[in-house]
């Protein structure tokens, strides 16, 4: 997740709703990236929000898909 306009922070909840994954900073900047691999099927919920209350603006978010082993 990016933006110019606040500081970026993600969080991934799994099908039943509990937090697996977070990140405020990622890759040296105050970007936010999580790298994930599901470990069950079903609906992953990406929570984007700022890392402080209050912070609001223009962002950019991308999910990439991986393709299956199996």
């Amino acid at each position: 997740m990016e933006s110019d306009d606040f500081d970026p922070y993600l969080v991934l909840l799994n099908p039943n709703g509990y937090e697996i994954a977070q990140n405020d900073d990622g890759l040296g900047s105050l970007d936010a990236e999580i790298t994930y691999r599901p470990m069950e099927t079903g609906r992953y919920t990406i929570r984007a929000t700022s890392y402080s209350s209050g912070q609001y603006g223009r962002y950019t978010l991308t999910v990439n898909a991986w393709e299956s082993d199996s």
